[in-house]
């Protein structure tokens, strides 16, 4: 019997579970509701857009690369919703989201690997760490533990007892990438293929962990290494307020030949774009401080406000692809 996801009580605006994504994506009406390919699951792959006439930049919100990774894609639906309506699905207003958007075209990639977020929890607020470990690597068919990091050419489904979160059904990464023209996953495919239309000049890419905190994408020039180390400062101090601390900002000292060849570093290569990952937290049990799906929800919301400020006037002239 090949082990399912338990059923975990959510908020109501805790929308991640793929029947509940595709059912308000149906009555968003907001923006340009695109359809960009099927996952290797056979899954839709969604995207809506909110068109600027005249604007100079486009902003990409991506979310849902892993499956473990519920409150991406909670974020993202949030993200949407105050798009559409000057707030989240629980009425809270940011106003600082809307004035930036409206000087800018956006795009929202809610869920970018549906295939895993099927077969893993709507959350894990009080789940061990171990439990993470289990959604994300999966466990094969000899009751082992999957790769700890994410294989570049996949794993064998049919030695997977749980196919883990990094995979779609073809076993396959979203999120790991051989090089800006050479991907992997399904999914990956359409998603490159659909953005060449409008190749964004900025992306964030959401993802979640222990702690909140950015990700520089190491082959960033020192302009745009200034910007994100800017919006890390403000959301540091906007979520110290809220009890909680954010690590350093990683990789910003790091050489550029080294990193993974993920999704954000593959954005900035192939349009040139100030493309970086910030990682919200889980609410695991062990560890602390505690959260619920408020926090991780405001802290998400707070980092991509902080991230989209900085293309107020211009993300910066975008870097030639290498």
């Amino acid at each position: 019997m090949i082990p399912r996801a338990p059923d975990v009580r959510v908020p109501s605006f805790w929308i991640v579970r793929p029947d509940r994504v595709y059912e308000y994506l149906a009555i968003l009406m907001a923006g340009e509701l695109d359809v960009f390919g099927t996952s290797a699951g056979g899954r839709p792959l969604h995207a809506v857009r909110f068109p600027r006439p005249g604007a100079q930049d486009t902003f990409l919100l991506l979310a849902g690369l892993y499956g473990h990774e519920p409150g991406t894609v909670a974020a993202a639906i949030n993200f949407l919703e105050v798009l559409r309506c000057d707030r989240d699905l629980r009425a809270k207003p940011w106003p600082q989201i809307v004035r930036a958007a409206r000087t800018m075209n956006v795009i929202v990639v809610p869920m970018l690997n549906p295939d895993a977020r099927q077969r893993c929890p709507d959350s894990l607020v009080g789940f061990p760490t171990p439990a993470l470990r289990y959604y994300a690597r999966g466990l094969t068919r000899a009751g082992q533990l999957g790769p700890a990091a994410e294989a570049h050419d996949g794993v064998n489904p049919e030695q997977m007892l749980l196919l883990g979160g990094f995979y779609d059904d073809a076993g396959l990464p979203s999120d790991r990438h051989h090089s800006p023209m050479l991907t992997s996953s399904a999914s990956a495919k359409h998603l490159f293929a659909y953005l060449d239309r409008y190749k964004p000049t900025a992306a964030l890419v959401l993802h979640a962990g222990y702690a909140p905190r950015f990700h520089m994408t190491r082959t960033f020039p020192e302009e745009f290494r200034e910007k994100l180390r800017a919006a890390h400062r403000r959301a540091a101090q906007r979520i110290a307020a809220g009890g909680a601390k954010m690590r350093p900002l990683a990789g910003d000292r790091e050489l550029a030949s080294t990193g993974e060849n993920d999704t954000a570093r593959m954005l900035h290569l192939r349009y040139g774009a100030l493309a970086a990952i910030f990682e919200g937290r889980q609410g695991l049990l062990d560890k602390l401080p505690a959260c619920d799906h408020d926090q991780i929800l405001d802290e998400y919301l707070v980092a991509i406000e902080e991230f989209i400020q900085e293309g107020v006037g211009g993300f910066l002239p975008r870097v030639e692809p290498s």
